[in-house]
This record gives structure tokens, sequence and C-alpha cells, in this order.
């Protein structure tokens, strides 16, 4: 089988089911698109289909900022590991009251998080029935995940042209 894929594409077929699941650097997570002539940049837009996931799951991912996602009801869908968020002390199923001393609401947050470079964001949190309160160490703005191909590659993720009859 190691063969054939080699035909398709050279790599080290025979190593490369071991070797994603051992490694743990973003630089192996990246090597598929990196392959496929893509790399991957962060800017302060979200693409169409990155705030339709957001409005389909009723919650605002900022994991590439904050490391959190956050449903309308302030609850903490996930938290990136060893992201601000994380640092921060906050878990998932933490549910967020205060944004910076104001009531929760998603745009609040959102808008803290993109102003944060200038202020610090402070977050009032609900667990277990009790209220706790963190500063989250921030100082960028809203990020979001594209991927770019590079000049002059092959573009792999679009179809391949139709066979011809």
């Amino acid at each position: 089988m190691c063969s054939a894929l080699d035909i398709v594409a050279k790599d080290d077929w025979p190593v490369l089911p071991r070797r994603h699941p051992e490694l743990h650097s973003n630089g192996d997570a990246m090597a598929g698109p990196a392959r496929a002539g893509c790399r991957l940049y962060h800017d302060d837009q979200p693409t169409e289909s990155f705030r339709q996931d957001e409005v389909e799951s009723e919650a605002s991912d900022l994991d590439n900022s904050i490391g959190l996602q956050v449903h309308v009801d302030g609850a903490a869908r996930s938290v990136v590991w060893d992201g601000p968020g994380f640092i921060g002390v906050l878990a998932p199923c933490d549910r967020i009251t205060a944004v910076n001393g104001q009531p929760f609401v998603l745009t609040t947050l959102e808008q803290a998080v993109k102003t944060a470079n200038s202020s610090a964001l402070s977050l009032t949190f609900e667990v277990n029935s009790t209220l706790q309160t963190t500063m989250v160490d921030y100082s960028q703005s809203l990020r979001f995940p594209h991927l770019e191909r590079f000049p002059g590659t092959v573009d792999r993720r679009s179809p391949p042209p139709a066979p011809r009859n």
C-alpha cells in the first residue's frame, strides 16, 4: 500500500501514520496543508463559513484569540489548553456573567477582545454556584484563521477537472 501511495505523492508513508499522533507541535498539524501548497495565517476578519458555523452553534469561537468558545448563555463550550482563558483559570461549562464589569452578552465579549490591546480583559464567571473574577492576559485583537495558497503552487483544494468523454 505504501508503494502505491508513494507513486501518487512522495512521502515517508510507513512512518506517517505514527508520526502525527506521537508529536504535539503546530508545525506537524500544518504539514498537510503545507504539502498541499497552503499556509495558515490569522487576521481580524472571519470568513463567511466561520461566521455561519458560529450562527449554527449559537456560540462565539474565540479559540484563536482568548482560547475560548462561548455559547450565547455565557457557558464556555471549550477552553484551549494553555490559551489565555485556560491560564486565566476558566474551564469548560464555567458560565461568564460579566465582561469588564458589564453584563455578559456575546457582542460585549467580542468587542472587549477586539480592544484588548488597549485595556485589560476582566471576566466574571460562575463555577459551582460561586462567582469568580479573573484577568485574561491578552493584548491582541480578534484573530480568525485563513488558508492561503503559496504563489505558483497547484491548487489541490479545488475539485479536479471533469473527465473528458
